[in-house]
């Protein structure tokens, strides 16, 4: 299908290690439907990376934006997957179109997707959330993917394809654990979505919405995918079916629903026992997962939905 310069492009900002050609399926997906895609390849990510921060992400994602903005005049869907969150959602400020109509200019970024990808309220230091896995190798400052991410990157994956995506990571530098997101864009009125991956096995859907009801307010929507952490591998077409369904504003109540139930389950897990944590997360996960699909199914109408289910405790 020939692409349109009147539908926004998308501009893709990748987890860790995640070089572009972890994209081409979802990008081919998007181009069939008439929209550009880029996937941003991070100079801290490959060879000749010494010296390189999160800012130099950043500009990355900025110089992407601009292509489209500036020089195409086209607006932008910023698309943020995993650890793509944190610079992806510092690149927003200044290009956001709100701002940029101020400006006199025409073309900036209308809505702003995360795909299972990290939150962090305004100034919080990333060490909030920034911690090193076991499926983590570190050298030199580096880091890389190795074969204990499969089974929690990949679940959704066949055997063969899961050893062949195993093999496209790149070392990626992260000297970021100091710094902090002092220019967050959730005070922006600008969409925000946020995509839960249901089966994620490494960033959980109770980890997910951890992260959200820090930053939620009438400026978002929730979406849900029944996947693992990784959909534009597993289930590229599926996934922009997902991102183009239409938005709808959280209600108030679906937003104090995130947070009290969030505030519930910690203080349940602050004092119970071990048995009864297991209980408490598993509860949690099939109330979550109640919620999400009565969201899903009713994309572009506002509902009140249902107030966390009494923990079971024996």
């Amino acid at each position: 299908m020939p692409r349109s310069s009147e539908l926004p492009a998308f501009v893709i900002v990748g987890g860790v290690s995640h070089t572009p050609i972890f994209f081409k399926a979802l990008i081919a997906e998007l181009e069939g439907r008439g929209y550009d895609a880029h996937a941003v390849s991070y100079p801290t990510v490959g060879k000749n990376t010494v010296g390189t921060k999160q800012k130099d992400e950043v500009k990355a994602v900025q110089n992407a934006v601009a292509r489209y903005v500036d020089g195409q005049h086209q607006d932008v869907i910023l698309l943020l997957h995993s650890y793509g969150g944190w610079p992806g959602s510092r690149a927003v400020i200044g290009f956001d179109k709100e701002t940029r109509e101020r400006q006199g200019k025409t073309n900036g970024i209308v809505e702003i997707v995360f795909l299972a990808a990290f939150l962090l309220p305004d100034n919080a230091p990333m060490a909030q959330y920034s911690y090193l896995p076991p499926w983590l190798t570190v050298r030199d400052g580096e880091r890389i993917p190795n074969e204990q991410c499969v089974p929690l990157l990949f679940s959704d994956l066949e055997p063969a394809d899961q050893r062949y995506w195993l093999t496209q990571f790149d070392w990626q530098r992260n000297d970021f654990e100091a710094e902090t997101v002092p220019d967050a864009p959730w005070h922006l009125s600008m969409p925000k979505t946020y995509i839960v991956t249901t089966e994620d096995k490494t960033a959980t859907p109770q980890f997910q919405l951890t992260m959200l009801q820090g930053v939620i307010d009438s400026t978002w929507t929730i979406k849900s995918l029944k996947a693992g952490h990784e959909p534009f591998l597993s289930q590229p077409a599926n996934l922009v079916r997902v991102l183009l369904q239409p938005s709808s504003r959280c209600s108030s109540a679906y937003r104090e629903w995130v947070v009290d139930f969030y505030a519930f389950a910690s203080t349940e897990l602050r004092r119970s026992s071990c048995r009864a944590c297991l209980v408490v997360l598993g509860v949690s996960h099939e109330v979550l997962n109640v919620v999400i699909s009565k969201c899903s199914a009713t994309v572009g109408h506002e509902r009140d939905l249902p107030t966390p289910l009494p923990l079971p405790y024996s």
